[in-house]
Formats: structure tokens, C-alpha cells, sequence
């Protein structure tokens, strides 16, 4: 009877020990199965992190290579913008010695033209070229252009010329333009280049024709002073 119970408490104990190991190997067998499962997402994150961190030492590689495409393109720019302001600055310098320059060639007296002290010559000149009836516009080619024009042409012709501005000389009010051309040494006659002709000594206004504000020798000291009233040929 002892030894009976004996044998169903072994086999109890030996049925329960192979139960707790059939659960136990389910379990450690679960176990490996998530276990596995961990490593392939494991293994799995890492080929991702591996490819991540090659996507960002490539994008690494290109940011560097555009902060230096940026930095060949500033320098690039700062060598245009100089460039740029070199070019305005020349073009600066050349518009100034073109204005400064424009008028070179206004004078043609030369050596093969002899300088002029004649009086009869000069209203002989003058007698050549009487201006059209609609040749004077008020603000656009009156007294100062006309004496631009006519200092020209007498200087060309050998007369030594000053314009000169001033009150009208015959007193009627305004300002005026007219010349003073050196008919002989140290002597002057005033020219009306309106008409144009010489002013005589017979004439009431004449001595009012050597009062005047500012006298020019050239186009280009009569242009400083009003680049707009001498201006003929514009």
C-alpha cells in the first residue's frame, strides 16, 4: 500500500515536472520567437540608421559643396559689384570729358587765319548774314543764342569776340545779350547779333553797351555760367 502511493506521488511529481517543462520550453521556445523577432527589427532599424546616416554624410557632402558653390558666387558677386562700379565710375569720367570736351573743335582760328582789326571787315561780315524773320524765339533762340552763334562765326573768321550780358542798353527794361569784338588793338565795338550789325558812336545807347554783369572770352566759360541760354546749335 506504501509502496503504491509512493509510486503515484512519483509519478505525479514526475507528470507535474514534465508539464513544467513542457510549459517552460513553450515559454523559453515563445521566448526565441520574440527574441528573433527583436533581432530582425533590431537588424532592421540599424540597415535604416545605417542608410540614414549615409543619406546625411551625402547631404553633408552636398551642403558643404553648395557653401563653397556660395562662396565662389559671393566672391563672383563682390568681383562684379566692383567691376560694375569700376564701369560706372569710367562711365562717370567719360560723360565728364565728353561734356568737358564737346566744344574742342568749336574754335577753327588757326595760324593760316590771320587775326582781324577791321571795321569795315567786320560789318562787311556781319552784312553776310542778316537773320530770317522767324529766326528769334524768346526762351529758345533770342540775344544769347544769337551771340553764341555769331562769336563763333567771328572768332572763326579771326575777330577776337567777348559776349557779354546785362541790363538791356537801351534802357527798355530786361536782360540782354550782345558782343564786343576788338576792332583794333585794345579796342572794342559793340555787335547787336539780333540784327546782327555794329553799334556806332552815333548811337544814344552806345556807351551803355560797356555796362554789363559778366563778360565771356569762349563758348565753354559762357556754357559754365548757363549751360541752357548759349546753347545755339541744340
Amino acid at each position: 500500500m506504501g509502496k503504491t502511493i509512493a509510486i503515484i506521488v512519483l509519478a505525479v511529481a514526475v507528470l507535474a515536472s514534465g508539464l513544467f517543462l513542457a510549459s517552460t520550453l513553450s515559454r523559453v521556445a515563445s521566448l526565441e520567437s520574440s527574441l528573433n523577432s527583436y533581432v530582425a527589427a533590431l537588424d532592421q532599424t540599424r540597415n535604416v540608421l545605417e542608410q540614414t546616416i549615409a543619406q546625411f554624410e551625402e547631404t553633408k557632402s552636398q551642403l558643404a559643396q553648395t557653401q563653397s558653390q556660395l562662396g565662389e558666387a559671393r566672391t563672383q558677386l563682390r568681383t562684379t559689384e566692383a567691376q560694375a562700379d569700376t564701369l560706372k565710375q569710367l562711365k562717370k569720367y567719360l560723360e565728364e570729358m565728353a561734356e568737358a570736351n564737346k566744344l574742342f573743335f568749336y574754335y577753327t582760328l588757326g595760324t593760316a587765319v590771320e587775326q582781324q582789326y577791321s571795321l569795315t571787315r567786320l560789318e562787311q561780315f556781319l552784312s553776310r548774314g542778316h537773320w530770317k524773320d522767324e529766326a528769334y524765339k524768346a526762351q529758345v533762340f533770342d540775344c544769347s543764342e544769337m551771340s553764341a552763334l555769331w562769336e563763333c562765326r567771328l572768332e572763326n573768321e579771326g575777330f577776337h569776340t567777348v559776349i557779354v550780358t546785362g541790363s538791356t542798353p537801351d534802357e527798355s527794361g530786361g536782360k540782354h545779350a550782345w558782343l564786343l569784338v576788338e576792332v583794333s588793338p585794345g579796342e572794342y565795338m559793340p555787335v547787336e547779333a539780333t540784327a546782327p550789325t555794329v553799334i556806332y558812336w552815333n548811337n544814344p545807347y552806345f556807351d551803355n553797351y560797356f555796362k554789363y554783369n559778366y563778360a565771356f572770352e569762349t563758348i565753354q566759360e559762357a556754357m559754365a555760367y548757363s549751360p541752357f541760354e548759349f546753347d545755339w546749335w541744340r
